[in-house]
Order: structure tokens, then C-alpha cells, then sequence
């Protein structure tokens, strides 16, 4: 459904809060019965963002909240020619993101062993280019994870996504629900 490229520099304010300010490149692929982009055609997509993260624990419990605030330049192309960008429409989005997980197979060294996973993400667009969807998505996950060194981990899971198109079908706006695996590597 999506390339992405994100960069970002982290600013460690305390030792459970950090911030970080970037930027990302993405290309969206049409998918589903009423895809949110050409049917025919990747669409580009530029973003910035700015987030804030505070990590927690409550017993074997870690717990994280993400903030980030995005500003958006969809790519349009309304003309014959798909390989040129007609125009950029930019709006705003806010996410929310809540993750605990916990230990469920320890290892000896701090390396290696598993945990699990469960998080949900909610996104909220704004702005003047806004019209009418402002709940944008909701993506729910469940997974479980090893750490390989302090920096790399990989997780493996289960996605549950929502998410309210611009599109008006039969008088209402198209929601789509789509249920897929989903596997991460973090560096």
C-alpha cells in the first residue's frame, strides 16, 4: 500500500521523554474498491513532523505515549500525464499512540528472550483543506517482539486498520477496515 522514507533527529529532554523533529517521503499505491488515490497510479506524498514521547513502567509493564504532529503535501495528479504532479494539497494531522508491552520469555544476557505488544494509533486531520474527515484512522495492533541488540528489535503481528476516505458513497462517507499482518524492524 505505501513506501516510506522517514528521517528524524531525537532530542532526549529527560530519560523518559524525547523529541524528535523530521521528515518524510512516501509513495501511496492504489488498493481496496475505492482507493484514496488514482486507480491508476502511485501518488507522492511529502510530510514534517514534530513529536514528543514519554515513555513509563507499571510493574513488568512499559508503557509508551506518542504525540506527533504532521504537516502534510499530497501529491494530485488530475491530468493525463501520471507521472506529474498537478498540484500539492497540504493539511495537517495529529496522532496519538499508546503501546504496553510486556516480557513474556526473559533472557539471561538482556538480549534476545520475547515480549508482547499491544498499541493503537489515532489519527485526527485539520486544517483548511479539511473538509469533512477528521477522523482520518484508527489502527489497532497486537504483536510479539525479541530484542537483538539495545538498538534492534523485531516485532511480527496482527493490524487491524480503519480508515474513513474522502469518498461519498450511497450518501455516506466510505470507511474501509482492513485486517493484515504486519512485521517491523526498529533500529
Amino acid at each position: 500500500m505505501q513506501e516510506l522514507l522517514r528521517v528524524g533527529l531525537i532530542y532526549r529532554i529527560h530519560p523518559k521523554i524525547t523529541a524528535m523533529a523530521g521528515s518524510a517521503y512516501l509513495l501511496n499505491y492504489p488498493y481496496s474498491q475505492y482507493p484514496s488515490v488514482s486507480p491508476y497510479v502511485r501518488s507522492p506524498e511529502k510530510r514534517m513532523f514534530e513529536q514528543i514521547a514519554i515513555s513509563d513502567s507499571l510493574q513488568s509493564l512499559s508503557i509508551l505515549h506518542r504525540f506527533r504532529l504532521e504537516q502534510r503535501w499530497s501529491g494530485r495528479m488530475d491530468s493525463a500525464d501520471v507521472k506529474k504532479v498537478d498540484y500539492w494539497n497540504y493539511t495537517n494531522r495529529i496522532r496519538y499512540l499508546i503501546r504496553i508491552s510486556k516480557p513474556i520469555i526473559r533472557s539471561l544476557n538482556g538480549k534476545g528472550g520475547l515480549y508482547a505488544v499491544g498499541q493503537n494509533e489515532i489519527f485526527i486531520s485539520f486544517g483548511k483543506n479539511v473538509k469533512s474527515n477528521i477522523f482520518n484512522q484508527n489502527r489497532l495492533t497486537f504483536l510479539i517482539g525479541t530484542r537483538i541488540t539495545k538498538s534492534l528489535s523485531l516485532e511480527c503481528g496482527y493490524l487491524n486498520q480503519i480508515i474513513q476516505q474522502a469518498n461519498i458513497i450511497d450518501n455516506k462517507r466510505s470507511e474501509e477496515h482492513t485486517s493484515e499482518l504486519q512485521s517491523r524492524v526498529d533500529i
